[in-house]
């Protein structure tokens, strides 16, 4: 319900979008933020990282 309610200024993040793990938390931050235009710098991402 929440992701529906993400605006051009808000978006809701948090581990309850997925299985209430910090893994989710952070995925959920990180499609948070990419929502709002922001991204994740090419030179922290491994190469055999994980896409989210």
């Amino acid at each position: 319900l929440l992701p529906t309610l993400n605006y051009d200024r808000v978006a809701f993040a948090g581990a309850y979008h997925g299985w209430g793990f910090h893994e989710d938390g952070a995925a959920s931050g990180l499609r948070a933020a990419r929502h709002l235009g922001a991204g994740w710098p090419a030179e922290l991402v491994a190469p055999e990282a994980v896409t989210v």
